[in-house]
This record gives structure tokens, sequence and C-alpha cells, in this order.
């Protein structure tokens, strides 16, 4: 009877060890997928913060040196000039001729054509600077990628990862909407820096300029609305419908009492999307926002199975400066 008992104590405890072992097979198994799952939730946090980071470094060089600002400027101001020079040349026409007149007829037309160059030539720069602002942005980008805390390439106990890439096909230039909404209009567009004015001495022309500009001018009745351009038109005195000028304003928060806004996240609400990311877009406007995507690919390694994950930042480019 007693040889009986120890070997049936012997078979429980051979029993138990066995259900402790498979035990603590399973919670291993457990304890590593939990590890895999939280190592995971840890790299998804990181790349979103190093999407952050990448989106501001590639919007602060957008308006680097308050160029898209000091352009906005430019153009409204050349548009103005043109159409007060050819307001001027409009009321000499219609006096009558003599010597005199006919001087000031010919210098007027020669300043008026001078402006119309001039409009021209800030047109082509205008072109340049937008060019020139997107590839700087794309490096920005890429330089702030390495700098900026992002998942390098790593292996967990069952899963493997890539380092943290810019997900061109994800990615834009754009702009910021004056208030969030389920349409990309162009009346949601943010304001511009720039504040109409004008340089008449004819009253009625200086009245026909203003009504006509109200369509251009943002909710507030003070800055022209951003992204739009602002046309001659050929119903007040000089007037026209040169298809030759452009004078494209770019939305960008204006300064205001001698503060200059920071540069600064965005929600995708507020986004609105204007040009591929690529050295290569030409977008109508030059954009002054960014949105980023940060792709890393992860894989199962029993498995092969896998996927990505993406982590998306979006940021407004730095305001403009005080008007010159």
């Amino acid at each position: 009877m007693q040889h009986t008992s120890s070997k049936r104590t012997r078979r429980s405890k051979g029993n138990i060890l066995i259900v402790c072992a498979a035990v603590g097979f399973v919670i291993l198994i457990i304890g590593l997928w939990a590890l895999d799952v939280f190592w995971l939730h840890l790299l998804n946090a990181k790349e979103l913060s190093a999407a952050e980071k990448v989106a501001m470094a590639a919007a602060v060089a957008l308006n680097k040196d308050d160029s898209i600002g000091q352009m906005n400027y430019l153009l409204a101001h050349s548009r103005e000039l043109l159409v007060c020079l050819r307001s001027n040349e409009a009321a000499i026409d219609l006096a009558d001729e003599n010597d005199s007149k006919k001087m000031l007829q010919q210098i007027s037309r020669d300043l008026a054509k001078r402006a119309h160059d001039t409009a021209a030539l800030l047109a082509v720069e205008r072109k340049s600077i937008e060019a020139q602002r997107i590839s700087e942005s794309c490096k920005a980008a890429n330089d702030a990628l390495s700098t900026a805390g992002s998942p390098g390439a790593a292996r967990m106990a069952g899963v493997a990862s890539s380092g943290a890439t810019i997900a061109l096909e994800q990615c834009s230039f754009g702009c910021a909407k004056a208030a969030p909404s389920a349409t990309d209009s162009d009346d949601n567009l943010a304001s511009s820096n720039v504040e109409p004015t004008t340089y008449f001495f004819d009253d009625s022309a200086n009245k026909a300029l203003m009504e006509y500009d109200k369509k251009f001018i943002d909710d507030s009745g003070k800055y022209y609305k951003g992204n739009t351009k602002i046309s001659l038109d050929v119903n007040f005195p000089g007037g026209g419908d040169d298809p030759d000028l452009q004078f494209p304003i770019s939305s960008l928060p204006p300064c205001i009492n001698n503060y200059t806004s920071p540069p600064r996240l965005m929600q995708a609400a507020e986004y609105h999307k204007m040009a591929a990311f690529n050295e290569s877009a030409s977008p109508q406007y030059i954009p002054t926002a960014v949105y980023i995507v940060l792709k890393l690919d992860v894989k199962d390694t029993k498995s092969g199975a896998g996927t990505s994950l993406m982590a998306p930042g979006i940021a407004l480019t730095v305001g403009a400066t005080p008007p010159p």
C-alpha cells in the first residue's frame, strides 16, 4: 500500500511540473506578444513626434526671410501702380491736345508700359521664388528626418521594423483655411498679409477700384484673401485684361501690432491641399503649409506578413514681418 501511494505522489508531482511548464510557456508567449505590442505603440508615438518635427522644419523653410510676405506686397503694389498709371494715361487722352499735352501723353504711356513690363518680370520672379521655396522645404524635411528622433530599423521577438521614411506619395504642399469646413471652397481660405491701398487722385477711379476690390478682401474687411488673384478689370479707368499679368496673393498670417506669428502645427480640418510634395510641383500660389507623412514598415518575422505605420504632421509657416 505504501509503495502504491508513493507512485501516485510521484505521478502527481510530474503532472504538476508539466502543467507549470505549459503555463509558464504560455505566459512567456503572452509576455513576448505584449512586449511586441507595447514596442509597436512606442514606435508609432516616436514616429508621430518625428513627423511633427519634420513638418515644422519644412514649413519654416517655406517663408524663409519672409520671401512670401514681401512678394505679396510687391504683387499688390505693382498692380495698384499699373492701374494708377493707366488711369492717368486715360485722363490725359481725354484732354484737348497741344504740345504739352502730347508730351504728357507720351510720358504717361512710357510709364504705364514700364509698369506693365515690371509686373511681367515680377510674375517670373514669383515663379522662381516658388520653385526655390518648394525645393528648400523638401530639403529641410529630409534633413530634419535624421535629427527629429525618428525610429530606426529594429527587431524584437516576433516583429521587425524598417527605419522611418517620408512617404512622398502621401505628402503635399498647401495653405491654411480660414476656419474648419467640410468643403475645400476657395471662399474658406485664410487671409494674406496685404492691406489694400490706393494711389489715385481721381475720386471716381479711386471709388471704382475700391468697389471692385471688395470681392478680393476677407471677412474682416482689412486684408486681401489668401490664395486669390487680384486681377485688373476693364470697367474702371486704368483697368485691362492683360492675360500675361498675374497677381496671385498667397495666404499668410499677417503681422498685427508688430507681432509676427510663429510657425505652428495644424489639424487636418484646417489644411487645404495645393500641390504634390516634390520639387517639380507647380502650385498656383506659393504654398504656406506642408503635410508630411512618415512611413514605418513592420513585418512578422515568422510569417513575413507586414504592414505600414503612417504618422502625419501638418504645419503652417511663420507669419509675415511688419510691412516695409
